[in-house]
């Protein structure tokens, strides 16, 4: 349950990052930036609550001599 909880806290904000622009595009308004420094906010939490195995995929997806588990 704590590794999909820390998947939802760890995507929202690269989703959002990605896709914002282009609703404040069709809704026409800008987001403040409380709301930027929220969501990066969750997105450092979320390292924490994933945990060290989380880190070592990621790790792993940038060495070419480890192999993610």
């Amino acid at each position: 349950m704590r590794y999909r909880v820390g998947l939802v806290m760890f995507s929202i904000p690269l989703l959002y990052g990605w896709l914002g622009p282009y609703f404040e595009a069709v809704i026409g308004r800008e987001t403040s930036w409380g709301r930027h420094i929220f969501l990066d906010l969750i997105l450092l939490t979320s390292f924490f609550v994933l945990g060290g195995e989380f880190w070592q995929k990621i790790r792993a997806l940038f060495r070419y001599d480890t192999k993610a588990v």
